[in-house]
């Protein structure tokens, strides 16, 4: 069912079906909101400065940690905790295992957009500062470090946020949403 779609085949070598069908539902979750997304995926034992996942620019392939989504669905939603932690992730937007992969697909999502010849990056420099300003205004340090790394980064915590953030935990959803209007806008 899940290996219809050959964009996820990489996932088949997940032993974990419940890790599986997390990554799986994610893709679903992020199409829901912002159409089909052109990625391919791949899984590598270890990746660069222990990142759990990343998304290359130039052909959109996302690129799993095999170590850690080889894990137990219980062992790598904890390693995701301790890595939000570390990272000062907004914690309310990154409670799924699938978090990890729609922040990277937000990614293809952009990337996509910019080949499209738009200039994605002004619009959302212009709501990340109106976020940043919202931050400092409300104290409210949760998600700043991450987020305010690049524009890339705004838009990818963002997005993920208004796609797999809950609402009523997430103070700062009126931005996401801001950044989700924009991937509706140019991505379909």
């Amino acid at each position: 069912m899940i290996f219809e779609d050959n964009r996820l085949k990489q996932l088949e070598l997940i032993a974990d079906e419940g890790v599986q069908t997390e990554l799986w539902l994610a893709v679903v979750k992020l199409e829901m909101f912002v159409g089909e997304v052109d990625f391919s995926l791949q899984m590598e034992d270890q990746l660069p400065e222990g990142a759990l996942a990343y998304c290359a620019i130039d052909d959109n392939t996302v690129t799993l940690s095999g170590e850690y989504f080889a894990q137990s669905s219980l062992q790598t939603l904890k390693t995701m905790i301790e890595q939000t932690q570390k990272n000062k992730l907004h914690p309310a937007s990154h409670l799924s295992i699938g978090s990890v992969l729609i922040h990277e697909l937000c990614h293809a999502v952009w990337n996509t957009i910019c080949k499209k010849g738009i200039d994605l990056k002004t619009e959302v420099i212009a709501i990340a500062k109106d976020w940043e300003d919202w931050m400092t205004e409300n104290q409210n340090d949760a998600q700043k470090a991450y987020a305010s790394a690049s524009p890339e980064e705004f838009w990818a915590e963002m997005l993920m946020q208004a796609v797999d953030g809950d609402t009523d935990k997430c103070p700062d959803m009126e931005f996401a949403k801001r950044v989700l209007k924009l991937a509706e806008k140019y991505h379909m």
